[in-house]
């Protein structure tokens, strides 16, 4: 792999759909790159540097789908967290209009014996 740096070979697509997403450019296949970078080296590499090339693309593969994975469950937790932070700051600000929530903030003092019970037993 050392005639040619295939890590850099989804560069141009990824620049391209981001272009795209601002609206300067339109249709971007994904297989038309594929094709553009295969084409040089399919007819240039032996058959031991094309199973290198496979090897190499598997393991890039692998390791982007795991990344992916992890970011987008790092962003779940991001969007859990806000989410029941904005609902925290809406039920803040219901309780301090008095309004008819059926829900109302209480002091442990308050809870009735059984239920803290019942927590202490589920622990």
């Amino acid at each position: 792999m050392t005639n040619f740096d295939i890590y850099n070979w989804p560069k141009n697509y990824v620049e391209d759909c981001f272009a795209q997403e601002n609206e300067k450019l339109e249709n971007i296949f994904i297989d038309d790159y594929i094709m553009k970078d295969l084409e040089f080296f399919a007819s240039e590499l032996e058959e031991h540097e094309l199973e290198q090339l496979l090897s190499t693309v598997t393991k890039l593969a692998s390791y982007f789908s795991r990344l992916r994975i992890s970011v987008d469950e790092i962003l779940g937790v991001k969007i859990l967290n806000r989410l029941l932070d904005e609902a925290d700051e809406e039920f803040e600000s219901n309780l301090d209009q008095n309004s008819k929530n059926p829900f109302k903030k209480i002091n442990k003092s308050q809870v009735p014996e059984e239920i803290i019970k019942q927590f202490e037993e589920e622990e």
